[in-house]
């Protein structure tokens, strides 16, 4: 009774107030202003069914009103313009959107993440219907919304999910009952827990009291000079850009601080954040408008860290071109490459520089062809022009279910390239319609790239998909590109020199052929296909051999070797807990017209004179006409 006249003497002031703290709260972060509707209008609603009256409605009513006059008049004070205010709802309902389809983690949570994350819900759920019933509603919309925030792309838990719980038990906390103090406990156990165990094999933990301080006396530009001291430009390309506008794609902002330079960049401007058509269209509007700055800074990728890295990968196994396909589009019709250089690392920077005219996004139809999961497509070529395809992928209900209470799901393209080698990237489900990379695999910032003789769309969840879609060709009108020429392994019909040779059960594994992995039946291959595996003289000693080759034996039993390449395989290094095997690792072209028919393909090595056949390793390969 207590409580609901104190309720009574605050409901109507807060009533009037609280929309405008609510409207704040939009324009401080947009999440903390729908965790502040939630908040308030749940709460609204619980009392007008535990007083089974209007009363509560009639508040939420004004609440509602009152929300809307705010919203406007504050972000009118923010920014001086109604469209953005517009934009701002536009762009943030988006951005919540694409981050539970597309910016997930191809990860598993572990079971005992779900555990402890149970074990909070039943004892807050316990607490408010025993003690607060009123708060029941409140707190469980609370929850699922911290759920969703947190796990939608899963390695955010600690500041979305575990945080705000915390802040939740503030509730029980000051509650002076026997049951209170024990969803306390209990729930802290399971918070403390997410937040000093990885959710997932490498997954962030709390290191917030290893952090060092800021220290807010010294001023911010002086800050981040210091902070990004290792993202100077050249002088040359400095003196080329003057006090000119410049943005920096795809990310890597911290160049433009670390050099003074006039930043103006494009609406959404981190990639891996136009992860909508709408926001990638925003993009395009801004750099085919008259309105867009003279320079582009075309960075590496995030995982790029030497001079010989593809500057076109991306975090989270994507390639950049795919990733925001329209603002990518509208960059190469309407600016032109200036210069290369080298950034933090020795990274390679490209510096374009705006055309006098700007263009309206544009391509060039091919075909349309329909298509399915797991298969392979062969890709149509147009000399000199970047091929793309434009997918459609289709939801099924579980699909949609599943984006709107966790995550999204995974889509993966498989690029089979001319010299037989299989690359992988993950896709944004989305933007995907809006043009997928299909060849040349550009690879560096002379729009050069290896030619892709066909492609695959995979995904690990096909009750997320619809098992086929329909997808259209296109070529790009721009760049102008150059397709590489595959360079296969050398092939000789006489092995190596040796003094002695012995057949062995070696140590090693072929891993893949053309992509196809153990246990093999027959392997179909034309053209060319790509081997690769690892081989170690003793795993136990960490000792290698001098040369690995591949062999092939055809029917007559007369046998040819190819050589191979080297490959870090850390993994093997850590398997074995020997750091020279990460050179163990081996990988071949192969031009499958060196040999006819079927065949059988195996491995041999060269140590100190004396040629190893490994007599365990043998797989059926076909060359299919």
């Amino acid at each position: 009774a207590r409580g609901n006249m104190v309720w009574m003497g605050l409901a109507r002031p807060l009533a009037r107030a609280q929309f405008m703290l609510i409207a704040f709260a939009f324009y401080i972060r947009f999440f903390y202003g729908v965790i502040a509707l939630a908040t308030f209008a749940t709460y609204l609603i619980s009392l007008a069914i535990a007083d089974k009256n209007l009363r509560g409605l009639v508040y939420l009513a004004y609440l509602s009103l009152g929300l809307v006059v705010s919203y406007l008049i504050v972000g009118l004070l923010i920014f001086h313009d109604y469209r953005s205010i517009i934009n701002y709802i536009l762009v943030n309902n988006q951005l919540s959107f694409g981050n539970s389809v597309d910016m997930t983690l191809d990860v598993v949570n572990k079971p005992q993440t779900w555990v402890a994350v149970g074990v909070c819900a039943l004892a807050l759920n316990v607490y408010t219907l025993l003690q607060r019933r009123r708060l029941f509603l409140t707190v469980n919309i609370l929850f699922l919304l911290f759920l969703k925030l947190g796990f939608s792309r899963t390695d955010h838990y600690l500041n979305y999910f575990v945080l705000p719980l915390a802040v939740i038990l503030l509730l029980p906390l000051f509650d002076r009952s026997s049951l209170s103090r024990q969803v306390v406990i209990i729930s802290t156990i399971c918070l403390l827990y997410l937040s000093i165990s990885p959710s997932y094999p490498g997954a962030p933990t709390a290191t917030i009291l290893t952090k060092p301080g800021i220290n807010f006396r010294v001023a911010y530009e002086d800050r981040m000079q210091d902070v990004y001291k290792d993202f100077r430009l050249t002088p040359d390309l400095l003196n080329y850009i003057g006090d000119a506008s410049i943005d920096i794609y795809p990310y890597n902002n911290e160049y433009a601080f670390a050099n003074k330079l006039n930043y103006k960049h494009r609406p959404v401007f981190q990639s891996y954040m136009t992860i909508t058509p709408k926001l990638d269209a925003m993009n395009q509007e801004f750099f085919e408008s008259s309105s867009r700055p003279k320079f582009i800074l075309w960075t590496a990728g995030i995982n790029c860290n030497s001079a010989a890295c593809n500057p076109f990968d991306s975090f989270d196994g994507k390639y950049t071109l795919n990733e925001d396909p329209l603002t990518t589009s509208s960059i190469f019709l309407n600016y032109h490459k200036v210069a290369i250089s080298k950034g933090k690392n020795g990274v390679p920077l490209m510096l374009l520089e705006k055309n006098k005219v700007a263009r309206k996004y544009s391509e060039i139809f091919i075909k349309n062809e329909k298509m399915q999961f797991g298969k392979w497509y062969n890709v149509p070529m147009i000399e000199g022009r970047l091929v793309k395809i434009k997918p459609v992928f289709r939801l099924g209900i579980y699909g949609n279910i599943k984006n709107l209470l966790f995550r999204g799901g995974i889509i993966k393209i498989k690029y089979k390239l001319a010299s037989g080698e299989i690359k992988e990237y993950r896709l944004n489900i989305l933007n995907a319609q809006s043009g997928v990379v299909a060849s040349p695999l550009l690879d560096s910032f002379n729009y050069s790239g290896g030619q892709v003789d066909q492609i695959m769309f995979e995904t690990n969840d096909k009750r997320y998909f619809e098992p086929s879609f329909d997808a259209k060709w296109i070529a790009m009108p721009e760049p102008k590109v150059n397709i590489i020429k595959p360079i296969f392994n050398a092939f000789s019909n006489l092995p190596p020199e040796y003094t002695n040779i012995k057949n062995i059960q070696c140590e090693g594994s072929i891993d893949e052929v053309n992509g196809i992995s153990p246990p093999f039946s027959i392997v179909d291959v034309s053209g060319g296909f790509y081997v690769n595996g690892w081989l170690a003289y003793s795993t136990q000693a960490g000792e290698l051999y001098d040369k690995t080759f591949l062999t092939i034996t055809d029917g007559n039993g007369k046998t040819s070797f190819i050589s191979t390449r080297k490959e870090n395989r850390g993994d093997v290094a850590a398997a074995f807990h020997k750091k020279a095997l990460i050179n163990s690792g081996f990988v071949a072209s192969i031009d499958s017209s060196v040999f006819s028919g079927k065949s059988k393909l195996g491995l041999a090595a060269l140590k100190d004179s004396i040629l190893y056949k490994c007599d365990q390793f043998e797989v059926n390969i076909n060359q299919a006409k």
